[in-house]
């Protein structure tokens, strides 16, 4: 029997099949590969948006500083309006307090001489206010003392005295007081009418002279102690005022009261004492 000779050549290997483990771990590293990836990648996505966060382009900076200026203005214009608004209203009110001073002013010197002038007017009141003077009978001694052929006397618009008051030296240093100035008047002794040079009072103004009138000449107690004038401070009555002025001796003129109140009646001075 002979025997067959063997080939030299070994039989091809059967390949070997992986187990499903291996390839279970093979995948699962390969996922793990691939999300880790993933991570890394949405890392970096992440990281340069918020890059891009923090560096905002000029485009969006500008865009910024404009809504911002706008806010600003917005205020700005609604400050400005409010402004507006209460500076008109007060603008308003001022013009409708001095068209009403003005027309209280017009209304008091209708129908005056016109040499009386606001400033008499008002000082006249505010006496009255302080002192209890009735400013018609003030208003009226000025236009007996110092009217003078349609004007003042060159005692009431030189020396500011319109009242004819003579100088004393008490009156020294007295407010709104310059000193003595002397003038020629006209006198009344026993009926008869004679001219001597006195020293009368020169003041800095009308409204010091209507001051010193109340304040100082009328407080000497020949007039505040004169029952007719205490009347008329306490009713406010001219005439009594008128009255009691030449019972203290303020003229030597005997009609020198009536002389006032007929002033009074033709110009309606009573108006003022109210």
């Amino acid at each position: 029997m002979t025997q067959s000779r063997q080939s030299g050549k070994r039989p091809a290997a059967t390949p070997k099949k992986r187990s499903s483990r291996a390839m279970s771990n093979s995948t699962a590293k390969k996922r793990t590969s691939s999300s880790n990836a993933r991570r890394r990648s949405t890392a970096g996505s992440r990281k340069r948006a918020s890059s891009q966060k923090k560096q905002p382009s000029v485009f969006a900076k500008a865009y910024d500083s404009f809504c911002s200026l706008a806010t600003f203005l917005g205020h700005v214009s609604k400050r400005a309006l409010v402004v507006g608004c209460v500076a008109v209203v007060l603008a308003v009110g001022a013009i409708g307090t001095f068209a009403t001073t003005e027309a209280r002013v017009q209304a008091d010197l209708d129908g005056l001489p016109s040499y009386i002038t606001e400033d008499m007017v008002s000082e006249a009141r505010s006496m009255q206010a302080h002192y209890g003077h009735p400013a018609g009978c003030t208003i009226a001694q000025i236009i007996v003392e110092s009217g003078y052929q349609g004007g003042l006397s060159q005692l009431a618009t030189q020396d500011h005295n319109l009242f004819g008051m003579k100088w004393a030296s008490s009156f020294a240093g007295a407010d709104g007081v310059v000193g003595p100035a002397n003038w020629n008047t006209n006198e009344e002794y026993d009926g008869q009418y004679v001219q001597i040079n006195d020293a009368f009072i020169e003041f800095e103004s009308d409204r010091a002279c209507i001051r010193f009138r109340s304040e100082v000449f009328l407080q000497a107690s020949t007039y505040a102690d004169n029952a007719f004038i205490q009347q008329a401070i306490a009713n406010r009555d001219s005439k009594a005022m008128a009255y009691g002025l030449q019972d203290a001796g303020w003229a030597t003129d005997s009609n020198y009261a009536n002389a006032l109140i007929s002033v009074m009646d033709a110009y309606d001075l009573y108006r003022f004492d109210v």
